[in-house]
């Protein structure tokens, strides 16, 4: 392709590529479009009454293939991992299953 096109050419399509992306980055929003927009949905559906949370826009579901953008991670002790995992326990009102006594 580049056989025929020229340098003008290839600049108004660097030009256009500015202006209009063409290619994975446009792909990826796309995608993140339409999952901000299926999650929104299904909070409204699904959540709880007068819980809104945080407004998410498509770009915090964009992809971040540089690795630019790093989560923060939160260090938890021993105490709150177990208070963690008794809150699951209350909420699903599920009985842990043990192992039968030996007789």
């Amino acid at each position: 392709m580049l056989d025929h096109l020229t340098s003008y050419q290839l600049s108004e399509w660097e030009a256009y590529d500015r202006i209009d992306p063409i290619g994975a980055w446009r792909n990826d929003y796309g995608a993140a479009m339409l999952a901000s927009v299926i999650f929104s949905i299904a909070r409204k559906v699904y959540g709880k009454k007068g819980q809104s949370g945080k407004e998410l826009t498509p770009l915090d579901f964009m992809p971040d293939w540089a690795g630019e953008f790093k989560p923060e991670v939160k260090e938890q002790t021993l105490d709150q991992m177990k208070q963690a995992v008794l809150d699951m326990k209350r909420r699903f009102k599920k009985k842990p299953r043990r192992k039968d006594k030996e007789k």
